[in-house]
Protein backbone atom coordinates (compact mmCIF):
# COMPACT_ATOMS: atom_id res chain seq x y z
CA UNK A 1 0.00 0.00 0.00
CA UNK A 2 1.37 3.38 -1.02
CA UNK A 3 0.22 6.66 0.52
CA UNK A 4 -0.70 9.73 -1.51
CA UNK A 5 2.07 11.64 0.27
CA UNK A 6 4.63 9.01 -0.80
CA UNK A 7 3.48 9.33 -4.43
CA UNK A 8 3.72 13.12 -4.15
CA UNK A 9 7.26 12.91 -2.77
CA UNK A 10 8.34 10.61 -5.62
CA UNK A 11 7.01 13.05 -8.20
CA UNK A 12 8.60 16.05 -6.46
CA UNK A 13 11.94 14.23 -6.39
CA UNK A 14 11.71 13.68 -10.15
CA UNK A 15 10.26 17.10 -10.98
CA UNK A 16 11.67 19.56 -8.45
CA UNK A 17 9.62 22.73 -8.12
CA UNK A 18 6.43 21.14 -9.44
CA UNK A 19 3.05 21.60 -7.79
CA UNK A 20 1.66 18.15 -7.07
CA UNK A 21 -1.68 16.98 -5.74
CA UNK A 22 -2.41 13.30 -5.20
CA UNK A 23 -5.67 11.71 -4.07
CA UNK A 24 -6.35 8.06 -3.30
CA UNK A 25 -9.31 7.23 -5.55
CA UNK A 26 -10.44 4.07 -3.75
CA UNK A 27 -8.96 4.23 -0.24
CA UNK A 28 -6.84 1.17 -0.92
CA UNK A 29 -3.51 2.89 -1.58
CA UNK A 30 -3.15 1.56 -5.11
CA UNK A 31 -5.37 3.82 -7.30
CA UNK A 32 -4.35 7.49 -7.52
CA UNK A 33 -5.66 10.67 -9.11
CA UNK A 34 -2.62 12.87 -9.78
CA UNK A 35 -2.29 16.49 -10.85
CA UNK A 36 1.18 17.80 -11.69
CA UNK A 37 1.85 21.42 -12.64
CA UNK A 38 5.39 22.05 -13.82
CA UNK A 39 7.36 24.43 -16.04
CA UNK A 40 9.24 21.34 -17.28
CA UNK A 41 6.12 20.42 -19.30
CA UNK A 42 6.31 23.62 -21.36
CA UNK A 43 6.45 22.90 -25.09
CA UNK A 44 5.96 19.16 -24.62
CA UNK A 45 2.94 17.29 -25.97
CA UNK A 46 0.52 15.84 -23.42
CA UNK A 47 1.68 12.26 -24.01
CA UNK A 48 5.28 13.23 -23.26
CA UNK A 49 4.19 15.03 -20.08
CA UNK A 50 2.39 11.90 -18.91
CA UNK A 51 5.37 9.73 -19.83
CA UNK A 52 7.56 11.93 -17.63
CA UNK A 53 5.29 11.29 -14.65
CA UNK A 54 4.91 7.58 -15.43
CA UNK A 55 8.70 7.26 -15.68
CA UNK A 56 9.02 8.61 -12.16
CA UNK A 57 6.41 6.17 -10.83
CA UNK A 58 7.55 3.18 -12.89
CA UNK A 59 9.10 1.13 -10.06
CA UNK A 60 6.11 1.64 -7.75
CA UNK A 61 3.70 0.74 -10.54
CA UNK A 62 5.51 -2.58 -10.86
CA UNK A 63 5.19 -3.15 -7.08
CA UNK A 64 2.27 -1.47 -5.38
CA UNK A 65 0.43 1.00 -7.62
CA UNK A 66 -2.32 -0.55 -9.72
CA UNK A 67 -3.81 2.48 -11.50
CA UNK A 68 -3.20 6.20 -11.95
CA UNK A 69 -5.21 8.99 -13.52
CA UNK A 70 -2.76 11.72 -14.49
CA UNK A 71 -3.46 15.34 -15.31
CA UNK A 72 -0.55 17.59 -16.26
CA UNK A 73 -0.37 21.32 -16.78
CA UNK A 74 2.13 24.11 -17.17
CA UNK A 75 1.64 26.94 -14.64
CA UNK A 76 0.35 29.32 -17.31
CA UNK A 77 -2.56 27.00 -18.24
CA UNK A 78 -5.96 27.85 -16.81
CA UNK A 79 -8.59 25.56 -15.35
CA UNK A 80 -6.47 23.05 -13.42
CA UNK A 81 -8.20 19.98 -12.09
CA UNK A 82 -8.30 19.43 -8.33
CA UNK A 83 -8.12 15.65 -7.73
CA UNK A 84 -9.12 16.09 -4.07
CA UNK A 85 -12.47 17.42 -5.19
CA UNK A 86 -12.63 15.46 -8.45
CA UNK A 87 -14.01 18.59 -10.12
CA UNK A 88 -12.95 20.92 -12.87
CA UNK A 89 -13.21 24.65 -12.45
CA UNK A 90 -14.44 26.52 -15.50
CA UNK A 91 -14.91 30.27 -15.00
CA UNK A 92 -15.77 29.80 -11.33
CA UNK A 93 -18.28 27.01 -11.96
CA UNK A 94 -17.87 23.35 -11.11
CA UNK A 95 -18.63 20.56 -13.53
CA UNK A 96 -20.04 17.47 -11.83
CA UNK A 97 -17.85 14.41 -12.37
CA UNK A 98 -19.24 11.63 -14.53
CA UNK A 99 -19.90 8.31 -12.81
Amino acid sequence: MTSPSAVKEMILAGLPGAQVEVADMTGTGDHFDILVISEKFAGKPLIEQHQMVMGILEKEIDKSIHAVKIKTRVPSQKNPVDPKLNKQEWSGRHVKPRH
